[in-house]
């Protein structure tokens, strides 16, 4: 189904894909893209900091609604859903449509959060989080965006760093603002301050008036985004559910299997359909470049094992160690300064002498904080859990955004706002199905190893990840910089 009825029979290359190019709006002051742009870091921060705010206060909703830690996950996981769903649709949006008034429209829907504060039920609550996860779906994407239009490729680095502060400050402000609310007003007053906060970047609308965008008709193929839809549940609700072979194996193949095989059936329905559109919801042809692929795979498995860390982290400071939310969250904030304090530098770097040396630092310390944290005891102090999740904090400021940024930039203009799409696609579907993979993990060990064991074994599988994509990245990277040497 299409809008505006494109014909699906021609097929295209990524040269004759109309995109709308990318505009530095040189008629703008340095101070005026500046402001520009910290007003979209701002809504996405508040956007970012509500999908983690869940992880503090999750303990308090699980024991009012007497719900289990595996089920609980969905209250972060409904959110990843449907910011992932909603992501791929951001190419069409921001070709569509004025990058201001995309701002303001995404920021309203948002505000349906406050609905949360009066959720009578575990159920109302999800739904609530589902919905909120289509605006934030469209800030983070957005925000990337409007930083390739408004700096030039030789600038896009530090630029790029800068809207990594509120990716990496995002994860750990809202579990901290979660916990203080939580245990002075319980965990609905996390609902009512997220709305607050989306009021005040509403506020900030009258500075987008200056931002004029390149806009052009296209079609927004429905069809398209049901089969990305029903291919992201089906994978979601399939790994979720792995556990359930370790009980009943007919059970584990109707739960995870059918789910899995459903997705990953409708996935390749909707690459053909990419393939064979003039005007596809997601251009492809990114994929032809082997640094972008390289560059978005190394996003998504960092970001996966960032979510599922803190989620970890929090249910093990609280429920294991008997320690409270803020608590939980203060143990995690120490990682976010740092690693929001290295993006600016870090992306900096990228700009003068590329992505390998970054990548080195980056990947090493990710696998020594990994191997840390699979090592946690029920004993280990508290500053043990800092120190783990501070090393990952600092070694996320060399690789996170940075490789995102060098994954997009090796592509033609023409290709940005797609490559965007598709590396923010990969971030958020790759990121929930590797926590939701972690947290299957898990819950498979746990009768065997205990909570506290199948946790550690999530640590411990999600290292040797780390590592071998590291290994993988380095490699190439080294190798293509002998190349361009000689």
């Amino acid at each position: 189904m299409r809008v505006d009825g494109q014909n699906e029979n021609e097929s295209t290359t990524s040269e004759t894909v109309r995109t709308a190019p990318m505009a530095f709006h040189p008629e703008l002051s340095t101070s005026r893209r500046w402001a520009v742009l910290v007003s979209f870091v701002w809504a996405s921060a508040i956007s970012i900091m509500s999908q983690l705010t869940m992880t503090t206060c999750l303990p308090s909703i699980l024991t009012e609604f007497d719900v289990s830690t595996e089920h609980g996950q969905w209250l972060t996981t409904s959110y990843m859903l449907s910011l992932g769903i909603m992501v791929p649709c951001s190419g069409f949006f921001t070709t569509r449509f004025q990058s201001r008034n995309i701002f303001l429209g995404a920021n309203l829907v948002f505000l349906v959060g406050l609905l949360g504060a009066f959720a009578p039920n575990f159920q109302a609550l999800v739904a609530v989080r589902f919905v909120q996860g289509l605006a934030a779906g469209l800030f983070i994407p957005l925000m990337q965006i409007v930083a390739f239009r408004l700096f030039p490729p030789e600038r896009r680095g530090f630029a790029m760093g800068v809207v990594a502060i509120a990716l990496a400050a995002g994860p750990t402000m809202g579990p901290l603002v979660a916990g203080i609310c939580t245990d002075l007003w319980g965990w609905r007053a996390v609902f009512l301050g997220v709305g607050l906060l989306t009021l005040s970047s509403i506020a900030s609308y009258p500075v987008m008036c200056v931002l004029s965008d390149p806009t052009q008709r296209c079609p927004f193929d429905v069809l398209s985004l049901a089969m990305l839809a029903v291919s992201f549940i089906g994978l979601l609700f399939g790994v979720s559910n792995l556990g359930v072979f370790a009980c009943d194996a007919a059970q584990g193949l109707a739960e995870s299997g059918l789910p899995l095989a459903v997705g990953v059936v409708a996935l390749a329905f909707f690459v053909r359909r990419q393939n064979r559109l003039a005007q596809p919801l997601l251009n492809l042809a990114p994929f032809r470049d082997r640094r972008f692929v390289m560059g978005s795979a190394a996003v998504m498995l960092i970001f996966g094992v960032l979510i599922n860390t803190e989620v970890f982290m929090s249910v093990y400071i609280q429920s294991d160690q008997g320690f409270s939310p803020t608590v939980a969250a203060l143990t995690l904030l120490p990682g976010s300064v740092i690693s929001a304090s290295l993006c600016p530098f870090t992306g900096r770097v990228l700009d003068k002498h590329g992505p390998l040396g970054l990548a080195i630092v980056g990947f090493s310390v990710l696998v020594v904080a990994g191997t840390l944290a699979s090592l946690v005891e029920l004993s280990s102090p508290l500053g043990y859990s800092v120190l783990a999740f501070s090393l990952r904090s600092f070694g996320n400021g060399f690789v996170l955004q940075n490789m995102q940024t060098w994954a997009c930039n090796v592509l033609p203009d023409r290709l940005m706002t797609h490559g965007t799409a598709i590396t923010n696609t990969m971030r958020q579907m790759g990121g929930g199905l590797i926590n939701a993979s972690l947290f299957a993990l898990m819950g498979a060990a746990t009768p065997a190893l205990g909570e506290m064991g199948g946790i550690k074994l999530a640590f411990a599988v999600s290292t040797v990840a780390i590592a071998l994509m590291g290994v993988w990245l380095i490699a190439s990277l080294a190798r293509e910089k002998r190349g361009a040497a000689r």
